[in-house]
């Protein structure tokens, strides 16, 4: 009648429990370098485009990133690959920026962004008073005057 086995048991779930608490430490440590890890190649990254980029050509990467996000790093990435490869002759300047950004500009794949599709030359909206004939999709044709 000894409390023995009582007391083996609770140092047997003790240490179970430790090495639970271990394996999700060590999980969430995992998550953490790799958080820690991101943050240092954002710095990096930050470093470079500063080194890279004039003040003026910052402001303007940084105003295309709040209206267009994905395309606002995709141009980031650019220049740092241009930085890194040793193909940077110079900082860029907003000049230069504005030549970056217009080339890199994405094609505009919707019906609205293409321009119209005008028979006999003439748009619709610099008609002049004169009647312009549209061609819609579908292949027909609307009138409009001006």
């Amino acid at each position: 009648m000894s409390d023995d086995p009582t007391d083996e048991e609770l140092e047997d779930l003790r240490q179970e429990k430790m090495e639970q608490l271990k394996e999700q430490q060590g999980g969430e440590g995992g998550e953490e370098a790799m958080e820690a890890q991101r943050q240092q190649a954002e710095a990096q990254k930050e470093a470079m485009l500063k080194q890279a980029l004039t003040d003026g050509a910052r402001k303007r990467l940084n105003t295309v990133k709040m209206s267009k996000p994905e395309f606002g790093e995709t141009v980031e990435q650019q220049v740092v690959a241009l930085a890194q490869s040793g193909r940077l002759q110079g900082r860029i300047d907003e000049e230069k920026m504005k030549q970056i950004l217009d080339e890199m500009k994405p094609e505009r794949g919707h019906a609205r962004d293409r321009p119209l599709r005008v028979h006999g030359g003439l748009a619709a909206r610099r008609g002049g008073g004169r009647v312009a004939r549209v061609r819609l999709p579908g292949g027909r044709t609307r009138s409009g005057g001006g």
